[in-house]
């Protein structure tokens, strides 16, 4: 846990979430880390599927405690995020790591299961709302060595058809998940077929 990344997290839990942790919150976070990441650092690189992991564990914040953390059913406030994440707030205003701490009240499951369609729509609205805020729907790409040199730039819907700002259907958004995924698999596959037959993997895994 980042301290700065999760004040700023705070900061617009209270500007854009009304004091909690939710979607709009999530998005106008995730907006201006993208872009200070993206302004900021010579080696940034968005694609996915691994972009689209992050968006899906951002959106996690929300969409799993906002239905159940706090009391059956309750909402992603501070109190639950905050425990579950490891932030510590110092009396100077920034905030530290501390190993994550169960609340008084405890943690509480959801009060409807979370579907692969709900965390995939997430992953959507997420993409869509950063994109809208920045006024760009390209998001995915990569700095060239210079911060803010991005290039490559492709949207949602590069990669499972057409959508606002970039976004695109949850069925296009899982197949193309699914396509992305088993294509790393593919040459991962490859590259370990390809490995010497007297390679003891487990050892040479070890001995790193």
């Amino acid at each position: 846990m980042n301290g700065s990344i999760f004040k700023d997290l705070q900061d617009k839990a209270k500007t854009y979430g009304g004091g909690q942790y939710n979607v709009k919150a999530l998005i106008h976070h995730s907006a201006a880390q993208y872009q200070n990441s993206r302004n900021n650092n010579p080696n940034f690189y968005f694609l996915p599927p691994s972009s689209a992991l992050t968006i899906g564990a951002t959106y996690f914040t929300a969409g799993f405690f906002s239905n159940g953390t706090i009391g059956y059913g309750g909402v992603a406030n501070e109190a639950s995020i905050a425990s579950f994440d490891g932030a510590y707030f110092n009396t100077n205003g920034t905030v530290s790591y501390q190993p994550e701490q169960i609340p008084p009240q405890g943690w509480y499951r959801r009060g409807f299961p979370m579907f692969l369609s709900g965390g995939i729509d997430g992953i959507i609205t997420l993409y869509t709302g950063v994109a809208a805020i920045l006024g760009q729907p390209d998001l995915f790409g990569a700095n060239t060595g210079t911060a803010g040199d991005f290039n490559g730039q492709q949207s949602l819907a590069s990669f499972a058809g057409s959508g606002n700002y970039g976004g695109t259907t949850v069925n296009g958004t899982i197949c193309a998940l699914e396509g992305a995924l088993y294509g790393d698999f593919v040459t991962v596959l490859q590259q370990l077929k390809a490995l010497p037959p007297s390679l003891d993997i487990p050892s040479q895994a070890l001995a790193l």
